[in-house]
Formats: C-alpha cells, structure tokens, sequence
C-alpha cells in the first residue's frame, strides 16, 4: 500500500485568503512578467540591463524592483523578455562602493 501524500497547505494572506503567488520560472522573471522576447536574443544585448560595480559586477534590469540583494541579480545569459530593447554603445555601468 503506498501512502498519497497529503495536497500542500495553501499560503493565506491576513484575512484567511489564498496567497496570488505569481507564476514560477526558471530564469528570467520578466519572460513570466512581460511575455518572451525576440528568440536568439539574451539579456546581456538589452538597454535594460546595468552593471553595478562592486568587488564583482551585479547585473540589475531596470525593468525590475531592485532590492539591493542577490534575490534581484540578472544574468546576462537569460533569454530576452518582450521588453527586450537593442543596446547601442556600452552597458551602463555604476560604481556601487
């Protein structure tokens, strides 16, 4: 006989309703937010993307809420979003010392 797990508990707000919890991906979080965008295209071509320069780069997209953690660091290797926008020139890059 072989146990069925018991359903996962649903995550419930202040007022006992179920949490809207937004679609999972792997990857890029704005495909899940702004659809995808032009195939063969990656982050690291995007206007949106910046550099924070640290002891290392963090990538950020303004296209998304920075919290000053790695929970919002961009790869530059994750496919486009549909906000996706040709860079022209160099990445913006900032000194964050």
């Amino acid at each position: 006989m072989s146990k069925k797990p018991p359903p996962p508990k649903l995550l419930l707000d202040w007022n006992n309703e179920p949490l809207k919890i937004g679609l999972q991906v792997d990857g890029n979080p704005c495909v899940a937010e702004y659809g995808t965008g032009p195939p063969d295209r990656r982050c690291g071509d995007c206007s949106h993307l910046v550099g924070i320069a640290m002891a290392k780069t963090y990538y950020k997209c303004d296209q998304r809420q920075n919290t000053h953690s790695a929970k919002t660091d961009h790869k530059r290797k994750w496919p486009a979003c549909a906000r996706f926008e040709e860079r022209r020139g160099d990445m913006r890059l900032y000194d964050g010392r």
